[in-house]
């Protein structure tokens, strides 16, 4: 709205946006601008407006991306609220955003994430290159809506990921096995590391058969997929 404040937790937002916020004369905040986190060893350092102070990580939202979520919120609340840090650091132990990068540990570890699209996949895929292999693979149990670029998920994710399983998906908006495994092909992954399950209940079995120990099995695609297999793990 005219003369308002925004937010963007996003270091590289799209332009069309800036510009209208700009064309509106509403005051945009942009991470790595007016929102600075500097994240070092002892915790994530802040000089936001109307906020200076340093915060834990956060315990249970993992990913570098959150950093600019938790400048925006503060920055946003700033104007409004007196910002008391320990109560910041609390925040950030207990806040949760289930089925983000939400890892169980295990023997295999089971990694659920509903990125969809391909800015999410990319997140995922930066978070799983850096998480530690324990000598085991990546296991991927993956269904995606017919309305996604799956072409552009697939390519983000194939450099991580050692097996692929594939779950059809039923529904108006859902995308059977067989185009999904062409889809992959198509975006560069080996027909001898993609299984096909006609539904996720047979992906499901079949990723909990394959995984061992040291394994890692991510679940992902789109929150239909994730809830469905986390009904069953859980």
């Amino acid at each position: 709205r005219p003369g308002q404040r925004v937010y963007l937790p996003d270091a590289h937002p799209p332009a069309v946006l800036c510009e209208h916020a700009a064309a509106l004369g509403a005051s945009a905040y942009r991470y790595g601008q007016e929102l600075r986190v500097d994240a070092q060893a002892d915790g994530l350092h802040l000089d936001l407006p109307g906020y200076h102070g340093t915060l834990p990580y956060p315990t249970h939202m993992h990913g570098a991306h959150q950093y600019g979520h938790l400048a925006a919120a503060i920055a946003a609340l700033a104007p409004w609220l007196a910002l008391d840090t320990a109560k910041l650091a609390a925040a950030c132990a207990s806040a949760q955003n289930p089925a983000r990068l939400t890892l169980i540990d295990g023997k295999p570890r089971w990694l659920y994430d509903v990125a969809h699209n391909a800015d999410s996949a990319e997140i995922l895929a930066r978070y799983l290159h850096a998480l530690p292999r324990r000598g085991g693979r990546t296991i991927a149990l993956c269904s995606i809506l017919r309305d996604k670029d799956q072409h552009a998920i697939y390519r983000h994710l194939a450099p991580e990921i050692d097996q692929w399983i594939l779950a059809g998906l039923g529904g108006p908006r859902g995308t059977d096995v067989q185009t999904l495994a062409a889809h992959a092909r198509e975006a560069g992954i080996a027909t001898e590391k993609l299984l096909s399950c006609d539904d996720i209940p047979a992906a499901y079995h079949h990723a909990r058969t394959l995984a061992r120990p040291e394994d890692t099995v991510v679940v992902f695609g789109s929150f239909v997929t994730v809830a469905a297999v986390l009904e069953k793990h859980i």
